[in-house]
């Protein structure tokens, strides 16, 4: 499971899942992609089996690459993609004609092949470094500055959102009434050069560090001729 819904940003309380899990002795296996680089988490606290990112998201990083952390729970496990990297004493070229059945230990058993990918590797380093740099109390901190308003606009307007307690600032869901089809208005927002996506009956917005409050106010179109809205309650609601 993640720690945000992928679809609308919705929090889980994965500190209360995972004592419940590992009071069972089951496993908690958690896709970090859509938080970790931007909402806090922390593993000696929430005390994950396995924890999976993706390194395009929230990681500012290329495709092809991510991160996965695994505890002594999964160190003598079998990875599901077998190659020569992973194999015990595979760092020592000149015994690679002594072939291994054991592989390296702990996680580095569930590396992908071809992980000394100079490019990528390079790049994922830098953004940690940034990201740790600009610090992920910081990051989701500003991200509340520049989305408080204009979900505060888009209430006003009828739409909704998940109170700040209960979702991520970095990613959130806008709802419609039934009037409203989201895919059209995602269109008109993508007309006018602002991305968002359409996940379910959410429109999923995901602002960061480079985004700006002028931005989020782009998005609603709550700008001097407020012609964004107009066009989405005047003439693309379902009915018309």
């Amino acid at each position: 499971m993640g720690q945000v819904h992928w679809t609308d940003g919705s929090l889980f309380d994965l500190k209360s899942i995972s004592d419940k899990i590992h009071a069972k002795n089951g496993y908690l296996i958690v896709d970090g992609s859509q938080s970790v680089g931007a909402f806090p988490f922390d593993v000696k606290d929430i005390k994950p089996d396995v924890l999976i990112c993706a390194g395009y998201k929230w990681l500012l990083s290329p495709y092809g690459i991510g991160l996965g952390y695994y505890n002594e729970r999964f160190y003598g496990g079998n990875p599901i993609e077998y190659n020569w990297i992973t194999r015990l004493n595979s760092e020592d070229f000149a015994g690679l004609v002594n072939y291994q059945d054991s592989y390296q230990a702990a996680a580095q058993r569930y590396d992908v092949g071809e992980r000394s990918n100079f490019i990528n590797v390079a790049m994922q380093l830098a953004s940690i470094k940034q990201i740790n740099g600009w610090g992920i109390n910081n990051i989701q901190n500003y991200c509340k500055s520049i989305v408080e308003k204009y979900i505060g606009q888009l209430n006003e307007l009828g739409f909704s959102a998940e109170s700040a307690k209960n979702r991520g600032s970095h990613l959130f869901g806008v709802r419609l009434s039934e009037r409203y089809d989201p895919k059209k208005i995602a269109k008109i927002l993508s007309d006018n050069k602002v991305s968002v996506s359409v996940r379910g009956s959410a429109v999923r917005v995901s602002p960061n560090v480079y985004n700006t409050q002028d931005d989020l106010e782009a998005l609603g179109r709550m700008s001097k001729e407020g012609y964004l809205i107009r066009t989405i309650i005047t003439d693309y609601s379902i009915e018309s």
